[in-house]
């Protein structure tokens, strides 16, 4: 029990550092990010950091760690209330990824990190495995039930979804999402169109209408043994 209650107390010791440099690295990039200015923003020294992050590569590490946690999250989620219709379970997968991302500064951290030259988790190769996967396996699934265009691979397809998933989540802030008639989800409906995916606007209305409000909660216990 002792153990178990320090490993507890580390993780969330941990995590309120994760959260104070996520948010550092969001308002400044990974450049002009330092251990020094993680600690002001949480009032401790710069040692009192090194114990869990001896450097700042060591937060680049942990959030993509993060990123894949939640991207595996999102795609049992999906695949749990979709395993016979691959687009309805990309259209949850997206779903419930972006909202992560406005509410989770840890995972937001680690898309950001993808798109940052200075980042040396720039295009993580085990995310963009893990994203292909996804991909190719929902495909797959719409190819056995013909919801994909007999003259399209199911690889040329998923290399376009890696590529609707990174654009969508790197270019995020510069894209439009309030204005009036901006459909949700409505760049994985393009993707979805152009592969031949049928009645992809009342699949999206489908999902949107059963799950926006219902989003899982993004865990971060698995994190413990990593404390």
């Amino acid at each position: 029990m002792i153990d178990e209650g320090h490993n507890m107390w580390a993780l969330g010791t941990k995590n309120a550092i994760a959260e104070a440099a996520a948010q550092e690295l969001l308002d400044h990039g990974y450049a002009g990010t330092s251990l020094a200015k993680i600690a002001k923003r949480l009032g401790q020294t710069k040692g009192a950091l090194t114990y869990h992050f001896p450097t700042k590569a060591d937060f680049a590490t942990y959030f993509i760690m993060v990123l894949r946690g939640a991207t595996s999250q999102a795609d049992a989620y999906a695949k749990a209330h979709y395993p016979e219709c691959g687009a309805r379970r990309l259209l949850l997968y997206f779903l419930v990824m972006d909202s992560w991302q406005t509410t989770e500064a840890q995972l937001a951290a680690g898309m950001t990190l993808l798109g940052d030259s200075a980042s040396p988790a720039l295009e993580a190769d085990e995310v963009i495995r893990d994203w292909l996967s996804i991909s190719v396996d929902a495909l797959q699934v719409c190819q056995s039930v013909g919801e994909l265009d007999p003259g399209l691979s199911v690889l040329d397809g998923a290399e376009m979804f890696l590529v609707t998933i990174l654009g969508a989540g790197l270019f995020r802030h510069h894209l439009r999402s309030s204005v009036p008639g901006t459909k949700p989800l409505r760049f994985v409906r393009f993707a979805l169109a152009a592969v031949g995916a049928p009645t992809v606007d009342e699949y999206a209305h489908e999902v949107v209408s059963r799950y926006a409000h219902h989003v899982p909660t993004l865990e971060y216990t698995w994190l413990q043994r990593f404390a």
